[in-house]
């Protein structure tokens, strides 16, 4: 059982990170390394923990992510590519906030209704953004983002844009989120 197998983790109040986007010039979409890595030691900071996701084909660049960082499966867990879709959204479900890349697990955070900081960067968030009111969208404030809108726009000379947002917004986005959403208006069961 998917939740019993979460619940005897112990997780407490954690956050869920996933920063890892799929598909054609994925990288353009992913945060810089360092800034995953500086935002982890802010929530750890804060008393959260903190709990990594990313399918099978991202273990080992998650693994290099969270290499380094002083609590690495206490307080920071490493789950990419041990989950199946229903335990990670079971464990969303259960996370006091998300922060994503545009990916699937930005969209399942939004659905189930779980505060959530969507970073979003070549993709046009008013296209490719979450569906929620608990969901705070950040772009960079520069030229020459959000230009991707049916997925092939790509300029010849292509700036990476994902490293301009900061450490700072992120986290701050993050804390708006988590005071200020307004609560769920309904409950989300999980079934495995």
């Amino acid at each position: 059982n998917a939740q019993r197998k979460l619940d005897d983790m112990g997780l407490g109040r954690y956050i869920v990170c996933h920063p890892w986007a799929a598909g054609f010039r994925k990288e353009m979409r992913e945060w810089p390394e360092a800034h995953w890595r500086a935002l982890t030691e802010r929530l750890v900071a804060e008393g959260y923990r903190v709990v990594f996701t990313g399918g099978p084909s991202d273990r080992e660049a998650s693994s290099k992510l969270l290499s380094g960082l002083e609590g690495t499966g206490t307080t920071i867990l490493d789950m990419a590519g041990q989950l199946s879709l229903s335990e990670t959204a079971a464990l969303i479900s259960g996370a006091a906030g998300v922060v994503s890349v545009n990916t699937g697990v930005m969209h399942l955070a939004a659905a189930l209704d779980v505060p959530l900081v969507a970073l979003h960067g070549p993709t046009n968030p008013s296209r490719w953004g979450p569906l929620s009111e608990r969901a705070v969208v950040l772009i960079p404030d520069a030229d020459n983002v959000a230009y991707l809108n049916l997925g092939f726009e790509y300029p010849d000379d292509v700036a990476p844009c994902m490293q301009l947002l900061t450490v700072d917004e992120v986290s701050e986005a993050l804390r708006g989120a988590l005071t200020s959403a307004p609560e769920p208006t309904h409950s989300v069961e999980i079934a495995v």
